[in-house]
């Protein structure tokens, strides 16, 4: 018995799986954002590193003042970059 090969079946189809799934992802700009949250999130976490060891802009005056003003102040640039990256067309 003789098998029958259908030559665009097999290597056509699996390249074009992900095409739908670049289109969403772009359509939603959810790498622009992945970006923008890593960012901010890495950003946070030095600044609580900083704080916890007294180290920085914490080792002197009012930690616990300056830590919110700046935690504050990553949380506004990140909805900066957040409506910037909804404002491009």
């Amino acid at each position: 018995m003789q098998k029958v090969v259908y030559p665009l079946s097999g290597s056509m189809i699996p390249p074009l799986r992900p095409l739908p799934c670049l289109g969403i992802m772009a359509a939603f700009k959810i790498r622009e954002k992945w970006i923008n949250y890593r960012t901010a999130a890495e950003n946070m976490r030095s600044e609580y590193w900083l704080y916890k060891t007294g180290s920085g802009p914490y080792s002197h005056g009012d930690r616990q003042r300056i830590f919110v003003e700046r935690i504050e102040l990553l949380l506004s640039e990140e909805t900066r970059a957040w409506r910037a990256v909804h404002k491009k067309k």
